[in-house]
């Protein structure tokens, strides 16, 4: 399991975001103030939220899928 540890700022306000990639699955799980959230990669490569709390802030969503696709790549399309 890769993992990547970094800090936030959104609207001013810093969080602290563990990201890790489960092995040998396309499931990424994110930790975030003692909560996880579990995203993964569905049709079009389009990154969708499977388990967790639903985030209220807009900016911090867009961040962490940056941190999905920049890091661990989108998962290839199957042929």
């Amino acid at each position: 399991m890769r993992t990547l540890a970094c800090s936030i700022t959104v609207n001013g306000v810093s969080r602290k975001i563990s990201l890790r990639k489960k092995a040998k699955e396309k499931k990424y799980l994110v930790v975030m103030k003692g909560e996880v959230l579990e995203y993964t990669f569905g049709k079009d490569n389009v990154l969708l939220q499977l388990a967790g709390p639903v985030l209220t802030e807009a900016g911090l969503s867009e961040h962490i899928e940056w941190m999905i696709r920049n890091y661990f790549g989108p998962e290839p399309a199957a042929q």
